[in-house]
């Protein structure tokens, strides 16, 4: 954690040792974990959700480009400053990876996993984290029977998704209309919306 250096990635400022113990002094995130501020705030406004998950990108982009796999992306491991900017955290099974390398086998959180960590195959963890910020851009809490069987169910169904989006956001998903006649995947979207950026 000591060689990473990004805005939106919480910094290991120390370490230090006793006879007993290891200690890590890190960065202060005052307002806590994503998780704690969507229950108490639930749902977060468009806006507000735009500009976390564009920090969180960058986050995930800037570990990626130095090819690191975080894998245990989820709301309890983003963090949140004093101004409410996204400080990723929790680095304890991530892997730098060497040209080519995979995992086999489960690793992380099932509720955020990808299917392919269930199986008994080899894996991108690069990709696997995409799936994970997917998962935390519709997070809802869990409830505790879902989770109990998810690892079971989670290689043969898709996640449901939370379907409250902005009429604005709604307006960006294909449909007849504006799909010019083509299959749905190939849609072409005859809108104009801006990307958000991510706080300085």
């Amino acid at each position: 954690m000591k060689s990473l250096h990004h805005r939106h990635i919480l910094q290991l400022l120390q370490v230090f040792q006793t006879r007993h113990k290891t200690y890590l002094v890190m960065e202060y995130a005052s307002r806590g974990s994503l998780l704690k501020y969507i229950k108490k705030r639930r749902p977060l406004d468009e806006e507000e959700a735009c500009t976390m998950f564009s920090e969180l990108s960058l986050a995930v982009n800037y570990i990626h480009s130095q090819n690191i796999a975080h894998q245990d992306i989820k709301a309890e491991n983003i963090l949140l400053d004093w101004d409410g900017h996204v400080k990723l955290t929790d680095f304890g099974i991530s892997k730098r990876l060497a040209s080519g390398e995979k995992f086999k086998g489960f690793c992380g959180t099932a509720q955020y996993c990808a299917p392919e960590v269930f199986n008994d195959t080899q894996y991108g963890g690069l990709p696997s984290d995409i799936w994970s910020l997917g998962m935390v851009l519709y997070y809802r809490p869990p409830s505790l029977s879902r989770d109990n069987a998810l690892q079971h169910k989670v290689h043969d169904t898709i996640p449901e998704l939370v379907d409250s989006i902005s009429p604005v956001s709604r307006a960006l998903r294909p449909n007849d209309e504006i799909n010019d006649n083509r299959p749905h995947n190939e849609a072409i979207h005859q809108r104009s919306i801006g990307i958000p950026v991510a706080a300085p």
